[in-house]
């Protein structure tokens, strides 16, 4: 049976739609509008978001994906003042000159509903309550024998009434012989089932968005169970409240994420599929074990993303992390996959932990910027060649701006003197950093320890391999005079920390040395300088001149 409107069989009490209305936290700023355009005119209509998600949730998959989009009103009551009022539409699109079904998808429940006042929305349906699909009606007149039976959720704005009397003024014909019983109120423009003949709805679009709050100030909540089955669209989404709230369902809401406070779990890898997610301070986000989530973009500012592994890529994962404050929880596994990237703050000494880390340099590939910042990866994470062909990758030659590998923005932006360094422990575990040539252990500073592991390395001049902790800074595979000259450049030797500012620190002022540490770093310097004079004089006229050293 098709969905008409019948008298109400029952009361719903008005119990369940307070509460409802509790449990999603303080009012919207705004409701979602939509803009009906038809042949005889276009009008807005006011969506009840936040009293009757799920039906509204339901009418917009429909208005997102185009299905209302050369549909007909298909059914009109006005011809007889004794009857219900209304002007019924969504359940048939008009095709080259064939009325078809609108592609429906499953019924929905029926929710506790006001009043069908004039200018109200309200969905059709069988006389089972719970069957509601596509179709809906409006309202001509105040239709009481309808209250509470059907879903009203929205209303009519504007002049808009203006056009809903217009189509109810529509004459009225049989058309059940030659389409079906379906049809035996069909308005008609003239009598004749031809194109121009039928009342259209050209579109239905969103024009205006709502902005949703949903507040769980204790213990744990699905998006049902905080009166939001499935979130259709929305101008932004703010989680508030110490408590959990699960995303347990695809969403498909455009607007902005905010996790303000407590913790939004990801229990579905397209909750927030398209998203941009924020997390503020002390609030978390979190992936549901097995979940990887979808989104644009996550923004940790401060809070914690806690997941098992994360997958960032422009198609199944998320396709841009940025971590300006804040942490990774649970040693995720992170997979930089093609079109991905991870972002740590350019400004800002950020360092994050990882249990293992992968980025795919083919095609487009994956990119990692340190920024200012440090990636710890577990024992076994990485291997230590596939770490270094990743930063090779990002060096792109000395400028530090690769688009795919591991790179640093700071060290791009840094002229030439600055990179970055990694150091790969004998557990396996590794560290990669952004830093000035000579920091052989990512401390920081680059001091007379550094100097002197170079020169333990036994590496400077034998033209065997070298990494950044036996003085290759410049990544040609050895340790030879023109890393001294990198150390020369990045003129950070015996200058105290050069790090940014973590971001929770005030800043710090850089150390000045001592004039013992200056005696210190000259005592290292003469003991690279002994072993670069058994080089060629032609190497380096004159030696490097390095930071503490005069010119001859």
């Amino acid at each position: 049976m098709w969905p008409i409107p019948r008298p109400a069989a029952r009361l719903f009490s008005l119990l369940p739609a307070i509460l409802t209305v509790a449990l999603m936290g303080a009012p919207a700023q705004a409701h979602t509008v939509v803009r009906f355009v038809t042949n005889l005119g276009e009008f807005d209509v006011d969506l009840y978001d936040s009293t009757m998600p799920t039906t509204v949730a339901n009418f917009l998959a429909y208005v997102t994906t185009d299905r209302y989009a050369s549909t007909i009103f298909h059914r009109s009551t006005t011809y007889n003042p004794t009857d219900i009022q209304i002007v019924q539409g969504g359940g048939f699109l008009f095709d080259n000159n064939l009325l078809l079904p609108v592609e429906a998808d499953p019924p929905i429940p029926l929710e506790p509903s006001s009043a069908n006042l004039r200018g109200t929305l309200a969905m059709a349906r069988t006389s089972d309550p719970n069957s509601a699909t596509s179709q809906w009606y409006f309202n001509v007149t105040d239709n009481p024998g309808l209250d509470f039976s059907y879903a009203v959720f929205g209303d009519v704005i504007g002049t808009g009434l203006d056009v809903i009397d217009a189509i109810g003024a529509v004459p009225v014909y049989d058309a059940s012989a030659q389409l079906g019983s379906t049809f035996s109120q069909l308005p008609l423009l003239q009598p004749s089932l031809e194109a121009q003949s039928l009342v259209l709805v050209e579109s239905v679009s969103v024009v205006e968005l709502w902005e949703v709050t949903i507040d769980v100030p204790s213990g744990t909540q699905t998006q049902e169970q905080a009166g939001y089955p499935m979130i259709a669209t929305a101008a932004s989404v703010t989680k508030t409240g110490l408590g959990t709230l699960v995303y347990n369902v695809a969403n498909s809401y455009p607007g902005p994420t905010t996790v303000s406070a407590g913790t939004l779990e990801i229990a579905n890898q397209d909750a927030v599929a398209g998203s941009r997610v924020t997390v503020d301070p002390g609030a978390t986000l979190r992936a549901a074990s097995g979940t990887l989530m979808r989104s644009p973009e996550v923004v940790v500012d401060g809070g914690t993303l806690s997941a098992v592994a994360i997958a960032l890529n422009a198609t199944t994962g998320i396709t841009s992390l940025a971590i300006n404050a804040g942490t990774l929880a649970d040693s995720p596994l992170v997979a930089v996959g093609s079109g991905g990237e991870m972002t740590l703050a350019p400004d800002a000494r950020v360092v994050v932990a990882v249990g293992g880390l992968s980025v795919d340099e083919s095609g487009p590939g994956g990119r990692v910027d340190l920024g200012g910042g440090q990636v710890t990866v577990a024992a076994g994470g990485i291997s230590a060649a596939n770490l270094r062909a990743d930063i090779i990758a990002g060096r792109n030659g000395g400028a530090w701006d690769g688009t795919t590998g591991i790179m640093s923005s700071a060290a791009a932006a840094s002229g030439g003197t600055r990179g970055v360094g990694y150091v790969v422990a004998n557990d396996g575990s590794a560290r990669i950093s952004y830093a000035a040539a000579g920091d052989v252990d990512l401390s920081g500073q680059v001091n007379v320890f550094d100097l002197v592991s170079i020169n333990s390395a036994g590496k400077y001049g034998t033209g065997t391999p070298a990494d950044w902790s036996q003085g290759d800074f410049n990544y040609d595979g050895v340790t030879n005079v023109f890393d001294l000259v990198g150390i020369n450049t990045a003129a950070a030797y015996g200058q105290g920390n050069y790090f940014p500012a973590s971001p929770t620190s005030a800043g710090s002022m850089a150390a000045v040395p001592e004039p013992s540490a200056w005696l210190l770093g000259l005592t290292g310097l003469a003991a690279i300088a002994a072993v670069a004079g058994r080089r060629r004089v032609s190497e380096v006229p004159n030696g490097p001149l390095l930071p503490g050293a005069r010119s001859s």
